[in-house]
């Protein structure tokens, strides 16, 4: 996801969701060879994704809000 989309589902409070989707997904076709370079590009912008939201972003308890 672009940096715009990670924002956008992380203020819509979905960006948990959407990566369970995500890792669903890819889980279900991870010893497809045709779904191969598809998965794996899609596991390197996780990896981004996850450590712009590190720099950016701090998880707290629902309870605390």
């Amino acid at each position: 996801m672009s940096k715009e989309s990670v924002k956008f589902h992380v203020e819509s409070d979905d960006y948990f969701g959407t990566v369970a989707t995500l890792v669903g997904l890819l889980r279900q076709t991870i010893h497809s060879k045709e779904h191969r370079r598809a998965n794996i590009k899609t596991l390197e912008q996780l990896m981004v994704d996850l450590k712009f939201l590190r720099k950016e972003y701090q998880i707290s308890s629902r309870q605390n809000l």
